[in-house]
């Protein structure tokens, strides 16, 4: 992982509805099994994957879903992208990255829009947070993702079948996950309800935007978004943090 000031990838087209099928076929895992061994090595690619058989034992569902044939809800149904299977490697490492920034951040809420199965909930949960919170539009992706939140015995949660462009954050949030879960007509109403209770939270206030297509709706908006650092990933992945100004 690499750092950087500079704002990464201020925006490019979102590709909403995209078919991921491919992700979940054996060609697929293989040819990312050897990338994983030619970036990381034999050793940490075996603990990556005795990471996702514990997963996998415990019958956590994280597969990769087409929203096409899903049943979403709120005006919005053609706006959100397809949900893929996220990496938990990438995702420990950014939450590791603003706890360093910030050591109380795990004294509020974590949200995630577009929380799909729940990966990030879960490690969210692994990391301390008093509760995690998903807000997520596809009814099966929620009722997956619930199923996860028992099968990995986690008890604070919340998952909110519904437009993410609705939901206010409750004033406890202190963490908020974006992993490009919709397209820039979503993203500046969720940034604008984000923004609307700044003088709400009780702490300070952190946002994760993983793929960051729209990243400009934070970046423009100075008033109301600090920009903290840019992480490059050796998958290519970019994860921006920003900070609400209060």
């Amino acid at each position: 992982m690499k750092e950087s000031k500079e704002i990464l990838t201020l925006y490019k087209k979102v590709s909403k509805n995209a078919d991921v099928s491919h992700a979940n076929t054996l060609k697929y895992k293989i040819k990312v099994l050897a990338s994983s061994i030619k970036r990381r090595g034999v050793g940490a690619t075996l603990k990556k994957i005795a990471l996702y058989l514990s997963f996998y034992i415990r019958g956590v569902d994280l597969s990769s879903e087409n929203l096409d044939k899903l049943t979403k809800v709120g005006e919005h149904k053609d706006r959100g992208t397809a949900y893929l299977q996220n990496s938990y490697e990438v995702i420990d490492e950014v939450l590791k990255e603003v706890e360093k920034l910030d050591k109380d951040v795990t004294l509020g809420f974590f949200l995630d829009y577009g929380s799909g199965k729940g990966l990030p909930m879960i490690i969210a949960q692994r990391h301390g947070f008093k509760k995690v919170i998903g807000v997520e539009f596809a009814k099966e992706l929620c009722e997956v993702c619930i199923k996860n939140m028992e099968k990995m015995g986690i008890k604070n949660y919340e998952v909110l079948n519904m437009d993410a462009a609705d939901y206010t954050p409750l004033k406890e949030t202190t963490l908020i996950f974006l992993f490009n879960p919709f397209d820039e007509v979503v993203m500046k109403k969720v940034a604008k309800k984000i923004s609307s209770q700044k003088n709400n939270f009780k702490r300070e206030l952190y946002i994760i935007y993983l793929n960051p297509s729209c990243n400009f709706i934070f970046a423009e908006d100075k008033e109301n978004f600090e920009f903290v650092k840019s992480l490059i990933f050796e998958t290519g992945e970019i994860a921006n943090i920003f900070k609400l100004k209060r």
